[in-house]
């Protein structure tokens, strides 16, 4: 399992083994450079992912965290992820910035 980094996307092509798993600090940082031009709309998608962030903050890493953190992505994350997704479908963007918004956001991410 691999993240977003555009070398991967390239070796998949070429028939590269392996699955392609976005991750939310890929997704973060384009908000956050879209942010000059969009400082209201990036603000809130930027603290909804804060919130993502602070709900695996809770676990220990590596295995001794596993059941809790998907404990808690089922209470917790699962509510950000569609308050996420209902922002995604209102937000209005000025024309030219879809790309970035689809780049931004990850295949499936309604689903913790």
């Amino acid at each position: 399992m691999v993240d977003g980094y555009g070398a991967y996307q390239a070796l998949r092509k070429q028939g590269g083994k392996f699955r392609l798993a976005h991750c939310w600090a890929h997704v973060r940082r384009k908000f956050d450079e879209a942010e000059a031009f969009f400082p209201a709309e990036c603000r809130t998608i930027l603290d909804l992912i804060g919130e993502l962030y602070a709900v695996e903050k809770l676990c220990p890493t590596g295995p001794p965290g596993d059941e809790l953190r998907r404990e808690l992505r089922n209470e917790r994350s699962r509510e950000i992820l569609a308050r996420i997704q209902r922002w995604a479908l209102e937000c209005r963007f000025a024309e030219g910035w879809d790309p970035v918004v689809a780049e931004g956001f990850p295949p499936g991410s309604t689903s913790a």
